[in-house]
Parts: C-alpha cells; sequence; structure tokens
C-alpha cells in the first residue's frame, strides 16, 4: 500500500498465518542472505538471519509456529550495520524526535538487549515530511506512530512502522515526554 502513495519500502514477502506457505515462500526467495520475523514481534523476537543453506533448518523451526504467527521475510541489508536504521517518532501526526540505532559489532539486531547502541538523529525536512506522509497513509488518526526507515543507495527505504510502540525513547530525547504528554490531552480533548 505504501509503494503505490510512492513511498520507498524495503523489499518484504508476506506469509500469512495458518496458510502453509512459507516452504514455498522461501524456497523460491532469489536473496542470497535475508532475515525472517514475525510481523507481530517486539525485541527481536524469532528473528532470525540466514541463506538459502539454511532454508531446512528455518522451515524446522519456524513451520511448528505458522498457526500463531505470519511472517515478513526481507532481504538481509548490509547497510543496517554500515549506516544504522533512522526511528523518526510522531505524536498526533507531527514530528517529535528521531534516533538512529546501530547494532553491536557481529550482530545486525539493533535492540540494546543485543548490545545496539542507539543515539539521537537529526533527519532533514524531507524525510520528516515523508513520515509523516507514511503515518497519514496508515492511520491520520492515530495519538502515536514509528516509522523506521534504512538508507539504500542514497535513498530512504522504509523497513517497518510501529503504531504500538513500548519504546518511545525518551531517555535519549527527555524533552519528548512533554511533547507526548501534550499529545495524549490533545487527542482525549478531541474525544470530547
Amino acid at each position: 500500500d505504501l509503494e503505490t502513495h510512492g513511498h520507498k519500502v524495503v523489499q518484504s514477502l508476506w506469509v500469512d498465518k495458518g496458510s502453509g506457505l512459507l516452504s514455498e515462500t522461501l524456497r523460491n526467495v532469489v536473496w542470497s542472505e535475508m532475515v525472517i520475523k514475525p510481523t507481530i514481534s517486539a525485541g527481536s523476537y524469532l528473528t532470525k538471519r540466514f541463506t538459502h543453506d539454511d532454508i531446512p533448518s528455518i522451515l524446522a523451526e519456524y513451520t511448528p509456529l505458522s498457526e500463531q504467527h505470519s511472517w515478513v521475510i526481507q532481504p538481509y541489508l548490509p547497510e543496517i550495520v554500515e549506516k544504522g536504521e533512522v526511528s523518526m517518532l510522531y505524536f498526533n501526526g507531527a514530528y517529535s524526535h528521531a534516533v538512529i540505532k546501530t547494532p553491536a559489532k557481529g550482530d545486525f539486531r539493533i535492540q540494546s538487549q543485543f548490545g545496539g547502541v542507539y543515539d539521537s538523529f537529526e533527519p532533514s525536512d524531507d524525510l520528516i515530511a515523508e513520515g509523516a506522509l507514511i503515518l497519514r497513509h496508515i492511520d491520520p488518526n492515530s495519538l502515536y506512530g514509528r516509522v523506521d526507515m534504512i538508507e539504500l543507495e542514497g535513498v530512504y527505504h522504509v523497513m517497518e512502522v510501529e503504531m504500538i510502540e513500548p519504546d518511545l525513547y525518551f531517555s535519549i530525547h527527555p524533552e519528548a515526554i512533554h511533547r507526548f504528554i501534550g499529545a495524549v490531552v490533545e487527542k482525549l480533548g478531541s474525544l470530547k
């Protein structure tokens, strides 16, 4: 859907839970390295990087879980290590702040429990506008949302969009707490 609105999105293959299509999907992937993760997850739960040689072991582990989970499969992007992943947060559709997350040496997962490092990031005005448009396409009335992007060949691509986010990175941007509280008050006021 985002691509039809002109947004660049990391290539993704989707396997619905209970569809029985995980094996067929993986066997037809052309990427040399890829990442699989549940479509609803947190903290890199069940997220793995693998190659074609690993497909039998991935199928053995993930097929029994396919009644409970839908999957997204994406190419492994070395840019995650080289440049990091940008997360932009918006409250009531307005940009608040951004962080850049880089994995620990030897890992690809950017979560802090795996040694990932988070730093403040200053996106361009164009990138901020892009994130706001993405969220408007998904849910223009959302209290908050997070747009995760990665730079590929000089162009930012959406990796994922979080609409139920447990970490709003207030430890890196403590001033954003006030913007969030203001957004909550504004949203509650609009419900009257």
